[in-house]
């Protein structure tokens, strides 16, 4: 589904995995007319790759810790807090130009993103639940987000198809919620799943010739 990607480069360590994810979910794939429905064939095939990636069963979004508010939106999933610390949205993926073949100068499916996100931060402030101790490659401090009216963050953006799930080491706490929504929402074809760009193919299938579009058809 992506071009070729370098992990060494600034955020594409994730987009590098959900490149190799989306390859073990195509060839994970059951046929539908099993179970007849693509929301449970999705999720038979999403959580067929699970055990590889060792993802533990826990409440979600987990408890905050501590309470921040935010400053700035630095890109897709980062942002700026008060303290002055960066912070980054543990275990997804916002839709980017970089994820076509030849990038375009503007890609819609990116400011809708934005647009949404901006949406659901409105109340500037943020609960966190850290991933751990550790920040990321960048320094960045890594967290899973609630609202002040109890949104959580991550999952808003996945269930509406403005976000993909591409957990990395160490930010899998809610995968398995969060790659469940995600099939529903590739099922119903929300968002980014109603472009052809994000399609999950058969790994037999060449990657040249790829077809997508700006926007809605």
């Amino acid at each position: 589904m992506t071009s070729s990607c370098d992990p060494t480069l600034v955020d594409e360590e994730a987009r590098c995995e959900r490149a190799s994810l989306d390859s073990r979910i195509s060839r994970a794939t059951v046929d539908m007319r099993l179970f007849g429905s693509p929301s449970v064939v999705l999720l038979v095939a999403v959580l067929s790759v699970a055990p590889g990636m060792a993802l533990p069963a826990r409440a979600c979004p987990p408890e905050a810790s501590e309470t921040r508010a935010l400053t700035t939106i630095t890109t897709g999933r980062t942002f700026t807090l008060d303290d002055g610390s960066e912070l980054r949205l543990s275990g997804i993926l916002m839709p980017t130009s970089r994820d076509l073949p030849e990038p375009p100068p503007d890609w819609p499916l990116e400011t809708d993103a934005q647009t949404a996100l901006a949406r659901v931060l409105k109340s500037r402030t943020l609960k966190l639940a850290l991933a751990g101790s550790f920040r990321d490659r960048y320094g960045r401090r890594v967290a899973h987000a609630t609202t002040t009216d109890g949104t959580w963050v991550q999952s808003a953006l996945v269930e509406d198809g403005f976000a993909r799930v591409a957990p990395l080491p160490g930010e899998t706490d809610c995968a398995r919620d969060l790659f469940a929504r995600e099939a529903v929402a590739r099922a119903k074809g929300v968002g980014l799943w109603a472009n052809p760009a994000y399609a999950i193919r058969q790994a037999r299938q060449p990657r040249r010739g790829r077809q997508w579009r700006r926007g809605p058809a």
